[in-house]
């Protein structure tokens, strides 16, 4: 709330400490440029001649020290940025979240990204972060809830890193886009690693179904390693060999029972047709489990009977 009188101290503000008045003090002076200046910039000197004047007055000092570290324009600057993105109040006393507190609380309510860890081999770096951009794209996000999905998507130890970069002097008030860059490029200072061609080629040959992973998880982490292998080569891999690694990276079962199905047929099917199969065989082999193990199951015994 913003009283009448803006050089009279309260009786709460009082008891504060006097690093705490200064503060307030210049935020209540921004209030007063902003409407002595319609769309003011904080460039003006007058800025500081008002903020000079009212700590004197609200903080009850007839002197400013010698000593005293008055803040910069460019500290009045983020300080007027952060009234400005300040909840507003309604007619009726209603509190409006401010648009980039709507913007920021949207990033939230989306789907969890995946999130990059380090050091993890399963997810690293290059391809968390062509699945985020995949993702922020995909989902048409920009500024505040783009950046702070990417944020969402970072261990806590990063987030606190690049906390620092959002809220440096460079990337307070500028296009969230231009941070969002920034953050992009501090993460790739720190984890950009640069894959050889063999280590790629290794890597890709390796590839296979984890026992206990399901086809549809397995897809997309193939399609995730092919990208990878890709763009380290440089080469784009058609489809039949596409469905040869993909056949030899499933579970061996599995592979089995689509040469059963298809025979010879197998590697003339399009690589959607092959993947759609996949997933329908995992499930027939899931039921087929599942009832042979039904059938397995003792039957009641006569203590059971009685009971």
């Amino acid at each position: 709330k913003v009283d009448g009188n803006l050089g009279t101290a309260s009786s709460e503000e009082l008891k504060g400490s006097m690093a705490d008045r200064m503060k307030q003090c210049f935020c209540w002076s921004l209030f007063v440029v902003e409407s002595l200046l319609p769309g003011f910039t904080a460039q003006h000197e007058l800025t500081i001649l008002l903020g000079v004047r009212l700590l004197q007055r609200r903080c009850l000092i007839s002197r400013l020290p010698v000593d005293l570290q008055l803040p910069t324009i460019r500290d009045l600057q983020l300080d007027y940025v952060k009234i400005c993105t300040s909840p507003t109040c309604s007619s009726d006393g209603i509190v409006q979240p401010s648009a980039d507190v709507k913007a920021i609380d949207a990033a939230y309510k989306l789907p969890e990204p995946r999130q990059f860890v380090p050091d993890n081999d399963d997810l690293p770096y290059a391809l968390w972060k062509r699945d985020m951009k995949s993702q922020i794209s995909a989902m048409r996000l920009s500024g505040l809830t783009a950046l702070h999905y990417l944020l969402r998507g970072t261990t806590e130890s990063i987030r606190r890193e690049l906390y620092d970069v959002v809220s440096s002097t460079e990337c307070y008030s500028v296009d969230p886009n231009f941070v969002m860059n920034k953050v992009f490029a501090k993460l790739d200072g720190r984890f950009a690693t640069s894959w050889t061609v063999p280590e790629a080629l290794e890597r890709w040959q390796s590839l296979e179904q984890g026992s206990s992973e399901t086809m549809p998880s397995f897809l997309a982490k193939f399609d995730s390693e092919r990208s990878l292998y890709e763009g380290v080569t440089g080469r784009k891999l058609e489809d039949v060999d596409l469905i040869a690694r993909l056949l030899g990276a499933v579970k061996p079962r599995l592979a089995l029972k689509l040469q059963e199905s298809h025979g010879s047929r197998v590697r003339s099917l399009s690589l959607d047709e092959l993947k759609s199969d996949l997933i329908f065989f995992e499930r027939l082999l899931k039921k087929s489990d599942a009832a042979a193990t039904g059938s397995k199951s003792p039957g009641p015994t006569e203590n059971d009977e009685k009971k």
